[in-house]
């Protein structure tokens, strides 16, 4: 696949003890926006999205306008994943199809801040290497659900979902370790709902 006479190239450079990886697109994949995709139903129609999660161990995926982030279990080194997600973008842009659905994009509005798309990445940066690998030996886990001002939004699920030391998880555990790394946020606000959770880690 060419743009013009020019190969499409992209580069990655993952580290092996790291989750995520960022891929830089020679392409412009997604103008004046970025899209967070953490579960594959969200993805269903989409057809970069849906070929990003048929690779085994992708878990989450943000595209931005050039460039694509990976998120991934533990249990396929990147020397497997990358090529895969290398050869899935490259083919998602010479089927010369659209590479996201109406429904998404309209999900998706103009986003022309790109400080904002930064502080995302870097905020899901933090949680998957510091907080969720924790988390993960009570089988739960955090995502972040995005950012309100100066609220970061998360929502815990598994052991943590119903668990009656989240408010203790969530008070010394994530938020002291998102606002001391982004002193601009000053609130976390838990969007979890409890009252379903199936499996808590502990309940009084």
């Amino acid at each position: 696949m060419t743009q013009g006479d020019n190969p499409i190239r992209i580069t990655g450079k993952p580290d092996p003890h790291s989750p995520i990886c960022h891929f830089q697109v020679d392409y412009e994949l997604l103008p004046n926006r970025s899209i967070q995709c953490d579960r594959p139903g969200l993805a269903r129609g989409s057809l970069l999205l849906e070929k990003l999660f048929s690779i085994n161990g992708v878990t989450q995926v943000l595209v931005e306008r050039t460039r694509v982030t990976v998120l991934k279990t533990e249990h396929r080194p990147w020397n497997d994943v990358a090529k895969e997600v290398a050869l899935v973008i490259r083919e998602s842009i010479a089927s010369k199809k659209p590479l996201f659905s109406e429904t998404i994009l309209k999900e998706h509005t103009e986003d022309n801040d790109d400080d904002q798309t930064e502080l995302l990445s870097e905020i899901q940066i933090l949680l998957e290497q510091q907080i969720n690998p924790s988390l993960l030996a009570h089988g739960g886990r955090v995502d972040l659900r995005g950012v309100d001002g100066t609220k970061v939004l998360i929502e815990l699920s598994g052991g943590c979902q119903g668990c009656s030391l989240s408010v203790e998880t969530v008070k010394n555990g994530i938020e002291e370790a998102i606002l001391g790394a982004f002193p601009q946020m000053t609130e976390i606000v838990d969007l979890t709902n409890h009252a379903e959770g199936k499996n808590p880690f502990y309940s009084s």
